[in-house]
């Protein structure tokens, strides 16, 4: 299997084993019961703070603008939902930083915002991306 995803995962397939390699399912808390829908929606309904807020919105417009799926407000709205998501999970290391919406539109495009935000907050811990975001960014060392 690794072999042939370093070959590269077909578009067709992406949506289906992406998640499956990544174990995305495995950052849902165990009160959701693995339900990533609740799990996600509750996040949204939490409150994140200013900065990070701003920090989304400037980026959001700049993100892959001639792209069918984020040229609307829809496309906007959801890659928004992720990143909000997303940014109130990650309070304690990194909130909202730039560079996570390319990750997160890239996902968009193949998975479900539920799906995404798990992706990428899995990308984020299980795979150490987040110290790509932090200050000082150690990982690029």
């Amino acid at each position: 299997m690794k072999e042939h995803g370093r070959e590269g995962i077909p578009n067709c397939m992406r949506s289906i084993l992406w998640p499956e390699i990544a174990q995305s399912s495995k950052v849902v808390p165990k009160e959701f019961k693995g339900d990533k829908k609740k799990w996600f929606i509750s996040l949204l309904h939490k409150d994140l703070d200013k900065d990070n807020i701003f920090s989304i919105y400037k980026d959001i417009t700049r993100t892959l603008p001639q792209h069918v799926l984020f040229a609307h407000k829809n496309g906007k709205r959801t890659l928004y939902s992720v990143l909000k998501a997303v940014a109130f999970k990650m309070r304690k290391y990194t909130g909202y930083v730039q560079g996570m919406n390319y990750l997160s539109a890239m996902l968009l495009a193949y998975l479900t915002p539920e799906e995404s935000m798990c992706m990428l907050i899995n990308i984020l811990n299980k795979y150490q991306m987040k110290e790509y975001f932090t200050e000082g960014m150690p990982a690029l060392l």
